[in-house]
């Protein structure tokens, strides 16, 4: 399966992660120049059911969302 993360980019440098409740990172994926509505798919096929955190950080400002992967 895949979990998909969308996000408004503004011409930045964008690393987006994926945490345990536990803060342990699971995947990270780094963009650069990035402007307009991206879309980022990470592959769940290889992370354990359960709940999850989703980290998109640029620029010193984060978002954080919670997911749960079945």
């Amino acid at each position: 399966g895949s979990l998909n993360v969308a996000f408004e980019a503004n011409n930045g440098d964008f690393v987006i992660s994926l945490t345990d409740l536990q803060g342990r990172v699971v995947s990270t994926k780094e963009m650069t120049n990035l402007n307009g509505t991206q879309v980022v798919t990470f592959s769940t096929e290889d992370i354990a059911s359960g709940s999850y955190i989703v980290t998109v950080a640029s620029n010193g400002t984060k978002t954080t969302k919670n997911v749960v992967i079945k």
